[in-house]
């Protein structure tokens, strides 16, 4: 008994997390005619090296934090935040 509700139990769990998965292999095929084991982008049939509309998302540059330390010098830390400030001397 314990051995059928331990089997129907990982049956649903597993049933579970293939219904919540919404990503599907991509559709188009490599270089040597195989198809492409890449997860297609969400809402598509292509993963992102088959789209050619995808564009990958800009990098922040990092800049020096230009906030004061105690010492009266300038902070060392490097940040991307918009302020120009590491998270020690933001509000």
């Amino acid at each position: 008994m314990k051995q059928i509700i331990t089997t129907a139990v990982m049956l649903a769990l597993s049933s579970v997390a293939f219904a919540q998965s919404n990503r599907v292999q991509c559709s188009d095929t490599t270089k040597t005619n195989t198809r492409c084991k890449n997860l297609a982008i969400v809402g598509r049939n292509l993963c992102w090296q088959h789209d050619s509309t995808y564009v990958k998302v800009a990098k922040i540059e990092s800049v020096q934090c230009t906030g004061i330390t105690k010492s009266n010098s300038q902070c060392k830390n490097k940040t991307t935040h918009t302020s120009g400030q590491c998270h020690h001397h933001r509000n």
